[in-house]
């Protein structure tokens, strides 16, 4: 036995032992060769593969950064399909409110089912997740290329859009901790960096293809972005080791972890995000809606592209702080 295995297998040993102590019901197979990992071609690596700092974690940053800048970017993009729509459909009674309720649904729908998707992604790891909501996400979009009712958008756009994204969102988020500890905040910035680049972008393209091609290709376009995202998903290999849980009805609990609503703090920190998200969401739907009646000789996606810009800097810069504000949080 190399001095590399037996340091693994001593790290793997206090590993057991820790969990065992704080959770009787979890059964461990073959100790460090015994704990499952969620990925069965990790088995047989002898690599630390709960923290490797980079490696293989580098291609997941740059991955789960393309599939964020398209998760954000979409929210983001609706402002710009939500003036299209309601020019294409102006002679559907209501049309002005189902646009505008199609695209609330659709982001409503996205954060109700996160809770979903976090369970999903502690039963199966963040790939397969992943690659099913880039499945659904794509389609659900592709769906929208041969609709003709403007009410039928709420089940495509909004409902099946929704839960594809919920799924993946849930699922990139979660990959980075699998290869990053010290420098989690750094990649968790670089990430938002690359996703902002695509914020950026997406609307510039988004605009053109509205102008030229109309909504079905602009629908089609969409599709195929959101359908590379799967196959971003298929880089995120599970690195941590699972627990097995005799029982599937204590993991189940487990996944929802109530007990993060005993945490003043946690508490703190959802009441902020509300406020957050309700100053950020409702405008940025909005806001382009709102351009073209202000400032009716400019492209509206102008707007997007400074927000895009604006979020990429400040994910990098407060990503690197983060890295050195780990003390203060103990």
């Amino acid at each position: 036995m190399t001095k590399n295995d037996r340091d693994q297998n001593d790290e793997g040993q206090k590993f057991i032992e820790l969990s065992r102590n704080s959770s009787p019901e979890v059964v461990f197979k073959n100790a460090i060769k015994e704990v499952k990992l969620l990925d069965e071609n990790l088995e047989n690596q002898n690599s630390d593969f709960i923290y490797q700092e980079g490696g293989w974690g580098w291609i997941v940053v740059l991955c789960s950064g393309f599939s964020l800048g398209i998760l954000i970017g979409m929210i983001n993009n609706y402002s710009l399909l939500l003036n299209e729509m309601e020019r294409v459909y102006n002679q559907t009674e209501n049309h002005v409110v189902y646009t505008a309720w199609i695209g609330s649904l659709s982001t409503g729908v996205q954060y109700i089912f996160c809770s979903f998707g976090s369970i999903a992604t502690d039963f199966f790891g963040p790939r397969k997740p992943g690659i099913f909501g880039g499945l659904i996400s794509g389609a659900s979009l592709a769906l929208c290329v041969f609709i003709d009712d403007l009410r039928l958008y709420f089940l495509t756009y909004g409902v099946l859009y929704g839960i594809g994204q919920a799924f993946l969102l849930t699922s990139t988020l979660a990959i980075l901790p699998h290869y990053f500890n010290k420098r989690i905040s750094l990649a968790n910035g670089i990430m938002n960096l690359i996703g902002s680049i695509v914020v950026v972008l997406l609307p510039v393209f988004t605009s053109k293809l509205i102008d030229n091609h109309g909504l079905k290709t602009t629908f089609l376009f969409l599709s195929v972005l959101n359908f590379i995202t799967m196959f971003m998903a298929m880089t995120y290999k599970p690195m941590i080791p699972v627990l097995i849980h005799k029982k599937k009805m204590h993991k189940l609990k487990s996944s929802f972890g109530l007990e993060v609503l005993k945490k003043p703090q946690f508490i703190v920190f959802c009441v902020a995000s509300f406020f957050g998200m309700l100053g950020y969401l409702i405008p940025i739907v909005n806001i382009d809606h709102h351009s073209i009646k202000v400032f009716p000789n400019d492209k509206p996606f102008y707007i997007n592209v400074v927000f895009g810009a604006a979020s990429g800097f400040a994910a990098l810069v407060f990503g690197k702080i983060g890295d050195h504000t780990k003390k203060f949080s103990n």
